[in-house]
Formats: C-alpha cells, sequence, structure tokens
C-alpha cells in the first residue's frame, strides 16, 4: 500500500522539490517525501491508513495465513489455515482466540510463542502449491470454514 502523506493529511504544505521518486531493486517507481522512515511511519499511522508494515502483515491488519502448532494440536489440527489478525506493531498475531507473540530470540521449532502457554507456533503466508507444512512432516491440517473461499480462490489464481 502506497501513502500519498500529502493527500492523506491536508493542511500539511509540502515544499516544492520535497517530493522525489525513489525506485526499488524490482524497477518500480514510487514517489516518496525525504526523512526517516520514523516520520513516515507516524504520519501515516495518524491518518488512520495502516499500522506498522511487516513482512508477515504486509501492512495488512488481517491477513489468510497458515498457523501450525509445533508442540500440540489447534482445535483437532496440528496446522490449520485462517484469518489472523495482527497487533499494531505487527509483532503479535491473534488466531482463535490465541495470542502469539514473536519469538524474541528466534525459536527452535517455530517464529510465534503463544502469552499463555508457552507452546511454540510456525506462521506464514499460504503458498499456492500447498505445501504449506515441512516437506519431512506428516500432520494434518485443516483449513477454517470462514477461510475456505478466499483459500480457494488464493489455490487458483
Amino acid at each position: 500500500m502506497h501513502l500519498n502523506i500529502g493527500a492523506a493529511i491536508p493542511g500539511i504544505p509540502l515544499a516544492p522539490g520535497s517530493v522525489k521518486r525513489v525506485q526499488n531493486l524490482t524497477g518500480s517507481v514510487r514517489e516518496d517525501l525525504p526523512g526517516s522512515w520514523v516520520r513516515r511511519y507516524n504520519l501515516a499511522r495518524l491518518s488512520g491508513v495502516c499500522g506498522m508494515k511487516t513482512q508477515l502483515n504486509l501492512g495488512l491488519k488481517r491477513r489468510l495465513m497458515y498457523v501450525e502448532n509445533k508442540d500440540g494440536e489447534i482445535d483437532g489440527a496440528n496446522g490449520r489455515i485462517g484469518w489472523v489478525t495482527f497487533s499494531k506493531s505487527g509483532q503479535t498475531v491473534y488466531y482463535r482466540g490465541r495470542e502469539l507473540r514473536k519469538a524474541k530470540r528466534g525459536g527452535i521449532r517455530g517464529n510465534f510463542i503463544d502469552a499463555t502457554t508457552g507452546e511454540e507456533y510456525w506462521i506464514s503466508g499460504v503458498k499456492k502449491r500447498g505445501s504449506n507444512a515441512h516437506w519431512a512432516e506428516s500432520i494434518s491440517v485443516q483449513i477454517d470454514a470462514d477461510a475456505l473461499a478466499e483459500y480457494r480462490a488464493h489455490r487458483s489464481s
């Protein structure tokens, strides 16, 4: 999501020549304001556009994700595909009443830790080819009923 700060926050004057064109490694070009990412993030947050964009949440408040409990099951299955929500910082994921916090030093088998039980979870984006679990593991994966239509659309695209 690109934020046009001049349009998103009316009344903030832009100095002539302050908008610059930035080209990233893939070759796409966007307009950007000079200054630190903190200033741009705070302006975006104040305008209500999005929270902190991370690699996991992609700037979205809710995303279809693969969630695997490395220490047990999640409501009858080792792994599930369903909708998760994110905290403002993107460091906490909420799924089926669980608060999963980012592992600080990297977990042994997972990248998130349940705040209540201490169980390790692996959370990642849903793969189009459907091979979300590790190739060496044989686990049961279930898709939440409210996420089934979106999952099918994702797989067929």
